[in-house]
């Protein structure tokens, strides 16, 4: 005969899994971890890229270099360096010809050095240089077109992947946060069920 005290041990089973934790933790490694990383691998790659035509010690006229022929090369050198460069500076091609160099109105600046002048070779073979003691470095101008395209692409490749790592976590978080607080709030109700007197409609 019902006494009327509620319903005892009303659901009885299992309490309610905790869900949420494995979204929450997925979305936090991607924001925190992956996408950070995927910036600074894009960013060191095309740092490096960028600087492969730089290494190597600079191009000074007690130092003769081997150019290839009808080549176009730029001129690089300390962005501290203010000299005249029409008539004073230029190269001596194999056979012995002075080549001019021609001031440059290009503006690429890398690892302090700066585009300075660019000159043709004429046939493939030792050239040197004929500009006083200034230290510069010589780099053939497709070199230098491609630079933005090296540097360019594993730079974009890095920031592209780290926004779309860092949207995919931050949804997977906000995910994970919903269904954590709702199974929360599933167990608390089942927590109650458990209790005697216990109904759901009554406090």
């Amino acid at each position: 005969m019902s006494q009327g005290y509620g319903t005892f041990g009303a659901t009885g089973g299992a309490p309610p899994k905790t869900k949420g934790w494995v979204a929450l933790t997925i979305g936090l490694v991607c924001m925190l971890i992956l996408a950070p990383i995927s910036f600074g691998v894009g960013l060191w790659l095309g740092v490096q890229r960028g600087s492969d035509a730089f290494i190597g010690p600079a191009w000074t006229t007690s130092a003769p270099k081997q150019l290839d022929a009808a080549t176009n090369y730029v001129v690089f050198a300390d962005t501290k360096v203010d000299m005249p460069i029409q008539g004073r500076c230029g190269a001596l091609d194999p056979a012995g010809t002075f080549i001019d160099f021609t001031s440059s109105s290009g503006s690429v600046t890398i690892n302090e050095q700066s585009e300075l002048a660019s000159f043709t070779s004429t046939s493939a073979g030792s050239y040197q240089l004929q500009c006083g003691g200034t230290s510069l470095r010589v780099i053939g101008e497709a070199q230098v077109q491609d630079l933005a395209k090296d540097v360019g692409i594993p730079l974009l490749v890095g920031v592209g992947s780290a926004v779309l790592l860092g949207i995919l976590g931050l949804i997977l978080t906000i995910i994970g946060i919903v269904r954590l607080v709702s199974s929360n709030n599933r167990r608390k109700q089942f927590q109650l069920g458990q209790q005697p007197g216990w109904s759901p409609g009554r406090q």
